[in-house]
């Protein structure tokens, strides 16, 4: 997409990105003064690059510390703030005609990674098969069960 739009991207070091469902990729540069509309808001962002795969954009902290005080309410997914003199809500996609191709494009995506290890997610029909070493745990005659707890608290 950058390209297709001709943006500059600007070098940065790369880190690590971790998004709320847990996914985690790393930058691949910025793109400076990136012209940024969702609902009425219309502002310019600096935009971390990083592949999203079926998603077109992640707000990040330093654009949501910019707005100040929100009210957000996660069962409807809205998010409710005040912007140049007036309240502004951004509404999640679900429940819209765009969060069925966001899905499909995530279910199909997967269905393609388990076509691909299909021999991983097999049932298993027996034990392991015999390997160069195969690992025992030798239990003692007369020995009682091990009684002490896994974790400390």
């Amino acid at each position: 997409m950058v390209q297709k739009l001709g943006w500059q991207v600007e070098t940065t070091p790369n880190f690590r990105v971790k998004l709320g469902d847990g996914f985690q990729t790393i930058t691949r540069g910025k793109c400076m003064q990136v012209l940024f509309k969702t609902g009425e808001i219309t502002c310019e962002i600096e935009a971390y690059l990083f592949d999203l795969d079926g998603v077109d954009v992640v707000v990040g902290v330093e654009w949501l510390k910019s707005l100040g005080d929100m009210i957000i309410n996660w069962k409807k997914q809205t998010m409710k703030f005040w912007h140049e003199g007036k309240w502004v809500i951004l509404r999640g996609i679900e429940g819209t005609p765009e969060a069925i191709p966001a899905l499909q494009s995530i279910v199909g995506k997967a269905s393609k990674v388990l076509k691909l290890f299909d021999d991983v997610f097999q049932e298993p029909n027996g034990l392991s098969p015999r390997r160069a070493r195969d690992y025992a745990i030798n239990l003692m005659l007369g020995q009682g069960v091990v009684n002490v707890r896994p974790y400390r608290y």
